[in-house]
């Protein structure tokens, strides 16, 4: 089944309006340059946003939690993996220093944790020259891997598929970072953009502050702790509140979409912008490498949106418009909820985010089974689950100050060549590196409380043996 099988027009056309009515609408880059306190609510929230493309190096600490309520009557062995989840978060701590192109770092480190307690940790860090990642749970010795290895691994994994000449690969990390952040910087603005000279900004950027009202709310300061190279203290922020459940987000996004249906100035900003990320994406592997014998191009169904865009805007707007109109008036149970917690400092930065988005089970079964959501994917599967919660909890401690990044200097002496290994599957390096790895694991199995419940889940899941 093709990508386009499974996104409508519709859905392909909604999703870029939605994007770059929000951009055109001035989110990003049209507030004033008055102070903090002489803003509105809404206005505050915009300068804000805007200051983010300005950051080059930032520490920023991420947790990720699940929760599924669950009926305890219900039978659906589904269940079971999901009341582990439960018990489980996932951080991701990372550092990116990016003021210099030539000489970027980032480094990060990813954390499951169980029970309150890490259970397995992955590391990681890249700059211009190479990647390096380690298991400190399964083995002392990280691994790393050059730009060039990888690349040599892609040519030799794709003769191995029978392409009989061998792609000019240029994986520069180095071009592709700096083309990243002028890609960010530039994908907000429009000028230059052949139609687009009579788009009204300040119309979308209004109507988007007017649909707003009720639901982005100033609430009391509070403390956010942040941690700058394990010295923890305490930053007072400004508290704001965004939150909106299905009926509320219909309510905004309808007079938008209107709007937006007759507007020859957004349409030609919207095929830009939708032309502009496609080719940025095939460019970060060069124009010639999906030119191969035998090799189908994976960006030919994404080029059908931008051609889409062109011959049915008009008409995906409207059906997305009566889909949304036709749920607003037939549904009497909300689907999701959100809300949104944010933190800004005194410099205007808004260093703390939590958003919470809770799914209502009952309420996505009718909406599964009513002719509006021929599209939506079975709850069959989550049987059993009555509401879905997913929580970000998303801290910045520092914002362009100074880092502190691990050496690698010395890594092709200390670590783990990964694509020595690849290249290599039967060599002793390789064999003895697998039984290291195989043996901490077998001892996890025995001490870490996560690997002995998924063991014991899966024991359970195995059938009895019939003699």
């Amino acid at each position: 089944m093709s990508l386009r099988d499974n996104m409508s027009n519709t859905m392909k056309i909604i999703i870029a309006v939605v994007a770059v009515v929000v951009i055109g609408g001035g989110i990003f880059f049209f507030a004033g340059q008055n102070p903090m306190a002489d803003m509105t609510t809404f206005e505050k929230i915009e300068t804000s946003m805007k200051k983010q493309v300005e950051i080059k190096k930032a520490d920023v600490d991420m947790n990720i939690d699940l929760e599924f309520e669950i009926d305890e009557t219900a039978q659906n062995p589904n269940l079971d993996i999901l009341k582990l989840v439960n018990d489980i978060e996932f951080s991701y701590d990372i550092k990116q220093d990016i003021s210099d192109m030539e000489n970027f770092f980032m480094e990060g480190l990813f954390s499951v944790v169980y029970q309150g307690e890490s259970a397995f940790d992955v590391d990681f860090f890249m700059d211009g020259e190479k990647m390096v990642f380690g298991m400190p749970t399964l083995i002392d010795q990280p691994f790393f891997m050059t730009y060039e290895g990888y690349a040599r691994l892609l040519d030799q994994a794709m003769s191995m598929n029978g392409t009989t000449e061998a792609p000019q690969f240029d994986f520069d990390m180095k071009r592709i970072m700096k083309d990243s952040v002028e890609f960010s910087e530039d994908f907000y603005s429009i000028e230059g953009i052949e139609g687009a000279e009579n788009f009204d900004e300040e119309k979308y950027r209004t109507m988007i502050e007017t649909g707003l009202e009720g639901l982005l709310v100033e609430t009391e300061a509070f403390d956010v702790e942040v941690d700058r190279d394990g010295e923890k203290s305490t930053v007072k922020c400004d508290g704001y509140l965004l939150s909106f459940n299905e009926t509320q987000f219909i309510d905004f996004a309808l007079p938008l979409l209107e709007e937006a249906k007759t507007d020859p100035a957004l349409k030609a900003i919207i095929i830009a912008k939708t032309q502009e990320y496609l080719d940025f994406t095939m460019n970060i592997y060069g124009e010639d490498f999906f030119n191969q014998p035998g090799m189908e191009d994976p960006y030919e169904e994404f080029n059908q949106i931008v051609e889409d865009l062109r011959t049915n805007y008009e008409s995906g707007i409207e059906e997305m418009i009566g889909q949304l109109t036709a749920q607003r008036e037939r549904s009497d149970k909300e689907t999701f909820m959100v809300v949104n917690k944010m933190g800004i400092d005194k410099d205007g930065n808004m260093i703390y985010w939590d958003m919470s988005l809770d799914l209502f089970m009952d309420a996505l079964k009718e909406l599964e089974e009513s002719e509006i959501a021929s599209e939506y994917s079975s709850t069959d599967d989550i049987e059993g689950v009555t509401k879905f919660n997913v929580s970000i909890e998303y801290v910045i401690n520092s914002i362009n100050e100074d880092l502190t990044f691990t050496d690698y200097s010395t890594i092709e002496e200390t670590g783990i060549d990964i694509v020595a290994l690849a290249e290599n599957p039967e060599s002793a390096e390789t064999q003895q590196v697998g039984m290291q790895i195989m043996g901490a694991f077998m001892q996890e199995m025995g001490t870490n409380p996560l690997f002995q419940a998924l063991s014991q889940m899966m024991m359970q899941a195995t059938p009895e043996p019939m003699y």
